[in-house]
């Protein structure tokens, strides 16, 4: 699972690269920003993802509570 925290935010970029490839280009008043927004969305999430994916990892090498048999 801590791995698919990682991968599952990989595939919204693979949605989003479309998108910015074949948007209309002649309008980039409202096309700039609208990719700049998408990119910094999908690092943002998958900078959280990272984070998330790390502290569990660092559980599970040490969980809390009582030594377990």
């Amino acid at each position: 699972m801590a791995r698919m925290r990682v991968l599952g935010p990989l595939f919204l970029l693979v949605l989003f690269a479309p998108h910015v490839a074949f948007v209309s280009w002649q309008d980039l008043a409202t096309t700039l920003p609208g990719a700049a927004f998408a990119f910094v969305a999908a690092l943002l999430f998958l900078a959280g993802c990272l984070r998330q994916a790390r502290a569990g990892r660092r559980w599970l090498a040490d969980p809390p509570g009582p030594p377990r048999d």
